[in-house]
Protein backbone atom coordinates (compact mmCIF):
# COMPACT_ATOMS: atom_id res chain seq x y z
CA UNK A 1 0.00 0.00 0.00
CA UNK A 2 1.34 3.40 -0.93
CA UNK A 3 0.64 6.24 1.45
CA UNK A 4 -0.11 9.85 0.56
CA UNK A 5 2.56 12.26 1.74
CA UNK A 6 1.70 15.51 3.54
CA UNK A 7 4.31 18.00 4.71
CA UNK A 8 3.12 20.08 7.66
CA UNK A 9 3.64 23.84 7.82
CA UNK A 10 6.32 23.51 10.55
CA UNK A 11 8.18 20.92 8.44
CA UNK A 12 8.00 23.19 5.38
CA UNK A 13 9.43 26.01 7.48
CA UNK A 14 12.19 23.68 8.70
CA UNK A 15 13.04 22.83 5.08
CA UNK A 16 13.15 26.50 4.10
CA UNK A 17 15.43 27.39 7.00
CA UNK A 18 17.82 24.51 6.32
CA UNK A 19 17.92 25.28 2.60
CA UNK A 20 18.55 28.98 3.30
CA UNK A 21 21.36 28.12 5.71
CA UNK A 22 22.97 25.76 3.21
CA UNK A 23 22.59 28.27 0.40
CA UNK A 24 24.11 31.09 2.44
CA UNK A 25 27.03 28.99 3.69
CA UNK A 26 27.70 26.45 0.95
CA UNK A 27 26.04 27.80 -2.18
CA UNK A 28 22.84 27.34 -4.12
CA UNK A 29 23.88 23.99 -5.64
CA UNK A 30 24.29 22.43 -2.17
CA UNK A 31 20.94 23.82 -1.06
CA UNK A 32 19.17 22.43 -4.13
CA UNK A 33 20.88 19.06 -3.70
CA UNK A 34 19.69 18.91 -0.08
CA UNK A 35 16.06 19.62 -1.07
CA UNK A 36 16.19 17.02 -3.83
CA UNK A 37 17.73 14.31 -1.66
CA UNK A 38 15.52 14.87 1.38
CA UNK A 39 12.45 14.87 -0.88
CA UNK A 40 13.51 11.44 -2.16
CA UNK A 41 13.94 10.28 1.43
CA UNK A 42 10.39 11.42 2.25
CA UNK A 43 9.04 9.53 -0.77
CA UNK A 44 10.87 6.46 0.54
CA UNK A 45 9.09 6.89 3.88
CA UNK A 46 5.75 6.96 2.01
CA UNK A 47 6.63 3.59 0.46
CA UNK A 48 7.95 2.03 3.68
CA UNK A 49 6.31 3.94 6.54
CA UNK A 50 7.46 1.73 9.39
CA UNK A 51 11.13 1.87 8.48
CA UNK A 52 11.78 4.75 10.87
CA UNK A 53 12.45 4.47 14.57
CA UNK A 54 9.52 4.91 16.95
CA UNK A 55 9.76 8.26 18.76
CA UNK A 56 6.87 7.98 21.21
CA UNK A 57 9.15 9.50 23.88
CA UNK A 58 9.00 12.80 21.96
CA UNK A 59 5.51 12.72 20.47
CA UNK A 60 2.92 9.92 20.59
CA UNK A 61 2.60 7.92 17.37
CA UNK A 62 5.67 9.51 15.81
CA UNK A 63 8.66 8.04 14.01
CA UNK A 64 11.94 9.40 12.66
CA UNK A 65 14.29 8.51 9.86
CA UNK A 66 17.76 9.96 9.42
CA UNK A 67 19.02 11.81 6.39
CA UNK A 68 22.60 13.00 6.75
CA UNK A 69 22.72 14.85 10.09
CA UNK A 70 18.99 15.58 9.98
CA UNK A 71 16.01 13.64 11.27
CA UNK A 72 12.70 13.51 9.45
CA UNK A 73 9.89 13.19 11.99
CA UNK A 74 6.58 11.83 10.79
CA UNK A 75 3.34 10.18 11.79
CA UNK A 76 1.68 7.26 10.07
CA UNK A 77 -2.07 7.57 9.64
CA UNK A 78 -4.50 5.28 7.81
CA UNK A 79 -3.58 6.29 4.27
CA UNK A 80 -1.28 9.24 4.93
CA UNK A 81 2.22 9.95 6.12
CA UNK A 82 2.52 13.40 7.64
CA UNK A 83 5.99 14.87 7.88
CA UNK A 84 5.79 16.88 11.09
CA UNK A 85 9.32 18.27 11.54
CA UNK A 86 12.79 18.13 10.05
CA UNK A 87 15.52 18.81 12.57
CA UNK A 88 19.24 18.62 13.05
CA UNK A 89 19.88 15.49 15.08
CA UNK A 90 22.25 17.41 17.36
CA UNK A 91 19.66 19.86 18.63
CA UNK A 92 17.55 19.41 21.76
CA UNK A 93 14.75 17.26 20.36
CA UNK A 94 12.75 17.23 23.58
CA UNK A 95 12.51 21.02 23.45
CA UNK A 96 11.52 20.88 19.79
CA UNK A 97 8.42 18.88 20.67
CA UNK A 98 7.56 20.58 23.99
CA UNK A 99 5.30 23.00 22.16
Amino acid sequence: MKFNLIISDPANLDLERIADYLGDNYGLARSEKFISEITERMKYIAQFPYIGRSRDELLPNSRSLAYSKYLIFYQVQETTIEIIRIANGYQDLTRLFDN
